[in-house]
């Protein structure tokens, strides 16, 4: 409990802040205030933006949710395209993506670049929040326990 981590900052104090799963983070902390190296964060990769908020990180969550959001219309049009050009009995997932491959020289070069772009949008998000969200979690406690939030 009075391990302290990082200027002046104990392990007790971190942990009042964190609340949930402290184990893993005050650990991780630790580790980070010693050497600044990334990590890799599951729940962050499979869940970007809810894990930002669940750590109350909010202008984060809301910044990554609305990218999330624009990366996912852009494959919306892709996904319409397959809907309305499928037959109405696919018998299974085989035969659906036969279907999907057959028709791909009838969907236009714009609905599938977009399409791209945001797979490749969402996923640079997730890597990116699954690799840093710690090292970003770790700064946005501790600048609570600095003089100036304080004040």
């Amino acid at each position: 409990a009075d391990y302290k981590i990082d200027d002046g900052v104990t392990a007790e104090e971190a942990k009042r802040f964190v609340m949930s799963n402290t184990p893993r983070y005050i650990k991780k902390f630790a580790h980070l205030s010693k050497s600044n190296k990334a990590s890799w964060n599951w729940l962050a990769f499979i869940f970007p933006n809810a894990w930002l908020l669940s750590r109350k990180m909010y202008k984060g969550g809301i910044i990554i949710s609305a990218l999330m959001i624009a990366a996912s219309l852009l494959t919306l049009p892709l996904s319409l395209s397959v809907y309305n050009m499928s037959p109405v009995n696919t018998a299974n997932y085989a035969d659906m993506m036969q279907y999907v491959y057959d028709i791909l020289p009838q969907i236009s070069a714009q609905i599938l670049v977009a399409s791209l772009v945001g797979a490749a949008v969402n996923l640079v998000i997730r890597f990116i929040v699954a690799i840093f969200g710690d090292y970003f979690y770790y700064f946005f406690v501790f600048i609570h326990f600095s003089p100036l939030h304080i004040n």
